[in-house]
């Protein structure tokens, strides 16, 4: 069974990755996953609060953390080399990443702060919010990134960790920890 979905695995990268060979696919694809970066994720978040939306920054702010700790965790049991080094015929478009290919970073941190969006704001707008999430994830297989599973993966996990967050209050377990520190804070000064 495992032998199996590897081939599966493998054979849907290789029909993903640089399937259509054009200079526009590849930049609507680099720009496609910079939306699921660090930059983006982190302005997403602080946008909400300038706008006023507090309660959504700290739950985006919390499952920023939470699924940074469980992705890089499952990193570094896996080590997963990424498909790029491995299959033959790969193309990478971009820089060569340092850290493991499973489970896919951008896609677990969009697919979780999309799925806050979609939650928070309803439909229609849950469809963009998460056709994007999802566009993320094909971005980082046809840049050589990420095998098809990485991204799977990346996809449940950010879901469940979004859901969980909305679900268990989150909100009120973030501004808890954000007094304790306040206190902790003017203690010290």
């Amino acid at each position: 069974m495992k032998e199996k979905l590897k081939k599966v695995d493998r054979e849907l990268y290789v029909a993903i990755n640089n399937r259509y060979d054009s200079r526009i696919i590849k930049l609507v694809m680099l720009i496609i996953t910079f939306l699921g970066g660090v930059t983006v994720s982190i302005a997403m978040p602080f946008a909400l609060y300038f706008m006023g939306n507090k309660e959504l920054f700290l739950k985006m702010t919390l499952g920023l953390i939470v699924i940074t700790v469980i992705v890089q965790s499952i990193k570094i049991i896996y080590k997963r080399t990424r498909p790029y080094e491995k299959v033959e015929g790969s193309v990478r478009i971009g820089c060569k990443l340092k850290t493991y290919s499973f489970p896919s970073g951008h896609t677990s941190t969009s697919f979780m702060l999309m799925t806050l969006l979609a939650i928070n704001f309803g439909m229609p707008i849950a469809i963009l919010f998460l056709s994007t999430a999802v566009l993320i994830g094909v971005s980082r297989i046809y840049l050589g990134v990420h095998y098809p599973v990485d991204v799977i993966v990346g996809a449940f996990l950010g879901t469940i960790v979004a859901i969980s967050i909305n679900i268990f209050g989150g909100v009120y377990i973030w501004e808890n920890v954000l007094n304790q520190i306040l206190k902790v804070v003017q203690l010290s000064i």
